[in-house]
């Protein structure tokens, strides 16, 4: 099993920092855009590793239909399954009640070599500054963002210098743009017994076939 609960290693010799790639998210299901970016951060921007994070009990989200977690993580792992760079966490999952990024990321932030760098679309830009404790959020990481279809670039380069003129913060623009995909339009496809060849791998697939998942 990839999935892990914690990140960390030795701390007790110098040692260049791990560069580690964090994609949140509540994976409702995990689809094909999910894993393109993950792996592109990866090779894109050089990174160590990239962290697979689903939301326990997501505050932004309350009351919508989010499948258990047990079984959202085993999507992950199945999806994962090919990339050992990829990796999938437990940590908020096992947190319990509702879970926040600036939690997470002062939890990591106690293992030393490490630096972080959190993995968001071009939309989620513009929402950082909503996030809980904002500010305390970017002194804990970096970000990578990715293009989304329908979105002015010219706003998305003046927002990226905003952050980091203000924070003193990086914010490194993907060279790509991610997949027009959202798992809204999976579980639609689903509920009307729509095919979803080419939005979840095989593996994401037989699973949301096995639960019976948003029908």
């Amino acid at each position: 099993m990839k999935a892990t609960s914690f990140f960390g290693g030795r701390t007790d010799a110098p040692m260049m920092k791990r560069k580690i790639g964090i994609f949140g998210g509540t994976f409702n299901p995990p689809h094909i855009g999910h894993l393109f970016m993950a792996e592109q951060a990866y090779y894109e921007f050089l990174l160590d590793r990239v962290v697979l994070l689903p939301l326990g009990d997501p505050p932004h989200k309350r009351g919508a239909e989010i499948l258990p977690s047990d079984v959202r993580l085993k999507m992950l792992d199945a999806m994962t399954e090919r990339s050992p760079f990829l990796e999938v966490s437990r940590m908020e999952t096992e947190r319990g009640g509702y879970t926040y990024t600036v939690e997470t990321l002062e939890q990591l932030s106690r293992t030393q070599g490490e630096e972080y760098y959190y993995i968001i679309g071009a939309d989620t830009l513009f929402e950082l500054e909503n996030w809980r404790r904002f500010r305390d959020v970017v002194k804990l990481t970096e970000f990578i963002c990715f293009m989304r279809r329908g979105i002015d670039r010219n706003a998305v380069m003046e927002k990226i210098w905003q952050i980091r003129d203000e924070f003193g913060k990086e914010v490194l623009l993907s060279k790509t743009v991610a997949p027009g995909i959202s798992s809204t339009e999976i579980r639609e496809r689903i509920r009307n017994g729509e095919p979803l060849k080419g939005l979840v791998t095989e593996a994401v697939g037989k699973i949301l076939e096995e639960e019976n998942a948003f029908r």
